[in-house]
């Protein structure tokens, strides 16, 4: 169950994800057969951390998905063996307060504790075709999983940032009078920091 009293259920022999809300309305779903991102063979465990995101145990694929609330795959880690962040097919996973993700290892008889995710920052300049800073732009920054937003202005140098970040994919807006709008599509990983430069043209006088 999500924060926000949303549930969800590892459809195992359909290998998919189903969303409920908590009176049992269905929202969404996700997920096929398969080894890709996003596939599964034979999901088992779900939990859900406090920022909303879904982690499944896909079983016959020793390995851990995570995904936005909405079903948009973020990452994933684990191999078949008997090695530190290894499996022999997990089943049950559970997060704690801290964002610490715990699975149980059934063929290997054991509990694995992963930390939790680094956050990473979206920051960059907004620029004119020529290549000239831009101040006083209105930036904002929605996840396109979530569909959360955050806003920013950039600065006397057309500087901007977005920090604490989860890796997922955005679409960063930018808008200023006397421009045209301007959209940027970003993905960012677990921790990382990624560099935008967003070009923005001046609009003609009268329009």
């Amino acid at each position: 169950m999500d924060p926000s009293g949303n549930v969800y259920v590892t459809d195992t022999d359909n290998n998919r994800i189903q969303k409920f809300s908590s009176s049992g309305t269905f929202i969404t779903k996700w997920g096929s057969y398969g080894t890709g991102d996003g596939q599964f063979d034979t999901p088992s465990g779900v939990a859900v951390d406090a920022s909303g995101n879904v982690y499944i145990t896909d079983y016959y694929n020793n390995r851990i998905q995570k995904f936005s609330s909405g079903g948009t795959f973020i990452t994933k880690w684990g191999s078949k063996g008997t090695g530190d962040g290894q499996f022999y097919y997990p089943q049950g996973v559970t997060v704690d307060s801290s964002g610490n993700v715990y699975v149980a290892d059934s063929g290997n008889y054991c509990v694995h504790k992963f930390a939790h995710f680094a956050k990473g920052k979206i920051y960059g300049y907004v620029v004119t075709i020529r290549g000239d800073a831009i101040d006083s732009v209105k930036l904002k920054l929605k996840d396109i999983g979530t569909k959360t937003v955050k806003n920013a202005t950039s600065d006397g140098d057309g500087y901007f940032e977005f920090t604490d970040m989860d890796a997922d994919a955005y679409l960063i807006t930018a808008m200023k009078k006397g421009y045209k709008k301007a959209q940027n599509y970003v993905e960012l990983e677990e921790g990382g920091e990624q560099e935008v430069e967003i070009t923005m043209k001046a609009k003609k006088k009268g329009f």
